[in-house]
C-alpha cells in the first residue's frame, strides 16, 4: 500500500490519455483503457483485467496532442486490486507500468506535456 511519499525519479501528472495495450504478443487481445498518470518512465492504468507483475506489454498511447500515437514497450511493475465495497462489481485493478523503451522524441513529448501540467498546479 502507498505511504504517502514520492520516490520517484522523474515528475508524473495526471493526464488521462487514451492507452491500447497487450501483451508481448501478437495473438493477445488488446485492452483499451486511459492513463490516471505518466511520466517519462512510465504510466499508472486502471484495468478490469488483471495483468501479472514483470509482464512486458506492448503499449499505444495517445497522448490527445494532435501527433501520432506513441508505442513503448513496458514492464508490469505493480498490480493492486481496488476494493469496490460491494459484492456486485466487477473487479479493476491498479497497475504500474515502467516504460522499456521510449522513443527520444516520445520521451520529450511526454516531457513537455508533464512539465506543462505540473506548471499549472
Amino acid at each position: 500500500m502507498w505511504d504517502g511519499v514520492d520516490r520517484r525519479r522523474f515528475p508524473r501528472a495526471e493526464y488521462p490519455c487514451l492507452i491500447t495495450m497487450r501483451r508481448a504478443a501478437p495473438s493477445e487481445q488488446a485492452i483499451l483503457t486511459h492513463t490516471e498518470n505518466i511520466s517519462v518512465s512510465g504510466v499508472r492504468i486502471i484495468s478490469r483485467k488483471k495483468l501479472e507483475v514483470m509482464m512486458e506489454v506492448d503499449l499505444e498511447i495517445d497522448l490527445m496532442d494532435t501527433l501520432p500515437t506513441i508505442a513503448p514497450k513496458g514492464m508490469v511493475m505493480r498490480v493492486e486490486e481496488i476494493p469496490s465495497g460491494r459484492e456486485d462489481q466487477s473487479r479493476h485493478y491498479d497497475i504500474g507500468i515502467r516504460f522499456i523503451t521510449l522513443p527520444d522524441e516520445a520521451r520529450r513529448r511526454v516531457d513537455s506535456i508533464v512539465e506543462h501540467l505540473l506548471k499549472k498546479k
